[in-house]
């Protein structure tokens, strides 16, 4: 069986409907409910250290918003986890000290926004990562040549189903967008690029000025090879609510590109806008 049948078959055994046990597990420490409920969601170190254990990827979420301050330092973070991810042999353990060493670094003072975690709580925190994990692998299927265009931060909720899913494609390649950076006209830079054709330095950021591909210098409007790489990204996300984020993404992919990016190429698992 190929991986394509694999990842279709793996896809349509996860359950859309949270049962009672990852809604259970979904109870985040009181230091979460205490920051959600009194603090505006806004989350320190302390917050992000009582994730560790029973839900690290919720806090590499955090630790990634955390770092956007500093790019060199959010640059290493990706690419440690990057080859965490990458390796056959890396444990939850693994995980969880790397967090904490990340999280023992950051500057005593840190918080960053962390209300997309009522979101999951209600939704259930397993189910968030199986409807993630069908997101993906159904991305890949559908057209396994797109590189997948992660719309920072909240896929990175997921990333090592990123990371799992499309190391095993030609192109072994992710983008990770930031669209503020898009909208930036001083900014030369759109996100970052990571290769995933092997566990060493992987990760690098994603120059306006470089095709998607990152083997060329891009010509934009005058592209000689057909936009191949930009027409046919998907752009990955959990939510859209007001499409705000959408419409930054769009504007620059129109300007830089002359580009219209349909409604089929951008994926999420919630729509809120008809709601």
């Amino acid at each position: 069986m190929g991986i394509a049948a694999k990842i279709f078959s793996f896809s349509r055994r996860q359950s859309s409907t949270p049962s009672s046990y990852d809604l259970y597990s979904s109870l985040y420490p009181e230091a979460i409910r205490y920051a959600l409920s009194y603090k505006a969601a806004q989350m320190g170190k302390e917050e992000m250290t009582s994730l560790v254990h029973r839900y690290p990827y919720e806090a590499s979420y955090l630790v990634t918003k955390a770092l956007a301050y500093n790019r060199a330092e959010q640059v290493a973070y990706f690419n440690e986890l990057t080859c965490l991810f990458h390796s056959e042999s890396a444990t939850t353990e693994d995980f969880q000290h790397l967090l904490a060493r990340r999280i023992d670094a950051l500057p005593e003072q840190v918080t960053v926004a962390g209300a997309k975690l009522a979101q999951l709580s209600r939704f259930g925190s397993q189910n968030w990562q199986n409807k993630f994990r069908t997101l993906v692998e159904d991305c890949y299927v559908e057209d396994p040549r797109a590189i997948p265009c992660i719309v920072a931060y909240t896929p990175m909720i997921a990333y090592h189903h990123f990371v799992e899913v499309y190391r095993q494609t030609r192109h072994a390649r992710l983008t990770i967008i930031v669209p503020e950076w898009m909208m930036d006209a001083d900014e030369p830079n759109m996100g970052y690029e990571i290769s995933l054709k092997d566990s060493g330095e992987c990760v690098r950021l994603q120059s306006k000025d470089e095709c998607l591909n990152g083997t060329w210098h891009c010509l934009k409007h005058n592209c000689s090879h057909g936009h191949v790489f930009c027409r046919n990204c998907f752009f990955i996300d959990d939510t859209i609510n007001t499409a705000a984020t959408y419409g930054k993404v769009r504007s620059f992919w129109k300007s830089e590109y002359g580009l219209q990016i349909p409604d089929e190429r951008i994926r999420v698992i919630t729509d809120l806008r008809h709601n």
